[in-house]
């Protein structure tokens, strides 16, 4: 019974020291210190103030080029969150660049002519501006509609607003203490909290932005992109848009495509997870038609006949990059005919039997596709540009890349020729902080 009794206890006794010894001289020999640096991110704050000074400034140089629009003879192109350059582009083979448009927060831009009135829309962070450029040389801000794009920004308890996270540019030491069973951090690295993300009439031609557009008109509504639903707003009178309207499509909608088919109007929504067809022939009132599905991917839409040609650009989410064409005549059942490999795509365009793919790191491709959608051919690669968004149009095509801004004559495409007209090409590019496909960047 006594070997019993002290059986009992010593395995009682010795785990209980052995605890009370751990815990008595804070794990001793077991434990270690450990320090590290991170570069902690600080947020950025503008007072309203701040975010609603429009301006019109002297011609600036592209740095951080985005969207595009063509606008009859300019072309309007957007500096990532900073404003718009505007150029007259009258001579093709000599853009003039007229001047730059301050607009704090800008990615996305649309024009209308309205009579002898040319009006610019464009996000100013949370809100929706409409500016008279008829005259750059006297831009008017004509309204600011307030707050239409909050699913973005986070308002502090004095009215000011959180409009970016940025990496400080000094590092921050920091140390823990590591024992055994246990792993306790005595400062944790804060989460990064993703950041939101003078033309007239004369000499007529094109009005439209490009694939990446998140703003889109039909008839007399503006409809834009609010992360996971489509805003409509009335522009009966262009000087004074009015909110109208808020349909839900989609978590992380990202691009708006309106095509007018024999059978009415469609507006192409691409997405994160999918592409979105909606019934337009009432434009006051969006219905959704069908979708179809895909891997997680950014994912521009443009649209010919009864073609839809998508991007997936995987490489947002560790997926493949790939075209995908999908038959659209049946709205409600859309269908993949094809898919073709790319290397890191981004915007598209579509003229007649051309297929115009920005392939990023890879170029500008360019295919032909007058067989079939299931034989496209390469017919031309222009590696050296490394292209975000195309508009092609009438035998012109303007390529925004992020070194820079290029037009080509593909108007003798048939007898195998097209030619660059024009580049301002960017000096310095910033590779280790490209820009995202998404127009507000999650990334």
């Amino acid at each position: 019974m006594q070997h019993l009794y002290k059986s009992i206890l010593t395995k009682i006794l010795v785990p209980l020291s052995l605890m009370l010894l751990l815990s008595s001289c804070g794990y001793g020999f077991f434990c270690h210190t450990e320090t590290y640096e991170y570069y902690p991110y600080e947020a950025v704050i503008l007072t309203l103030d701040e975010i609603e000074t429009i301006e019109r400034l002297e011609p600036q140089s592209l740095v951080q080029p985005g969207k595009l629009y063509l606008h009859h003879n300019y072309v309007l192109i957007n500096e990532v969150k900073k404003g718009i350059h505007i150029f007259d582009n009258s001579d093709k083979s000599n853009p003039k660049n007229l001047g730059f448009i301050s607009i704090p927060g800008n990615h996305d831009l649309l024009v209308k002519q309205a009579g002898d009135k040319t009006i610019l829309y464009a996000d100013n962070y949370m809100n929706l501006a409409s500016i008279d450029i008829s005259d750059i040389n006297n831009i008017t801000v004509l309204k600011s509609v307030k707050k239409v794009f909050d699913n973005y920004y986070t308002y502090t308890a004095d009215g000011s607003v959180i409009v970016d996270y940025i990496q400080a540019k000094e590092p921050v030491k920091d140390s823990y203490r590591s024992c055994p069973g246990s792993y306790v951090v005595e400062d944790v690295v804060p989460t990064v909290t993703p950041s939101p993300s003078s033309p007239s009439a004369d000499g007529g031609g094109a009005s439209q932005g490009g694939s990446l557009a998140r703003f889109a008109t039909i008839d007399n509504y503006l409809y834009t992109i609010d992360k996971n639903s489509i805003q409509s707003f009335n522009i009966s009178n262009p000087e004074n848009p009015i909110v109208f309207n808020r349909v839900a499509v989609a978590f992380d909608i990202e691009t708006l495509f309106p095509y007018k088919h024999d059978d009415g109007q469609r507006l192409y929504v691409g997405g994160e997870r999918g592409m979105y067809i909606m019934d337009a022939q009432n434009p006051e009132n969006l219905k959704s038609l069908g979708q179809i599905n895909h891997m997680r991917s950014c994912d521009p839409v443009v649209v010919q006949d009864n073609l839809a040609y998508v991007t997936l650009q995987g490489s947002c989410f560790n997926e493949s990059n790939r075209l995908e064409i999908i038959d659209v005549a049946n709205p409600k059942e859309p269908m993949v005919l094809e898919t073709y490999a790319l290397q890191e795509p981004y915007g598209l365009g579509v003229d007649d039997n051309y297929l115009f793919v920005c392939d990023g790191a890879a170029g500008l491709k360019v295919y032909d596709k007058a067989r079939s959608p299931k034989e496209l051919t390469l017919f031309k690669q222009f590696d050296e540009v490394k292209a975000l968004d195309i508009i092609p149009y009438d035998g012109h095509a303007i390529v925004i890349a992020k070194n820079g801004f290029f037009q080509y004559d593909y108007s003798d495409i048939d007898k195998g020729k097209m030619t660059l007209l024009s580049s301002i090409v960017i000096d310095t590019v910033d590779e280790t902080n490209p820009p995202s496909p998404n127009p507000i960047p999650l990334w």
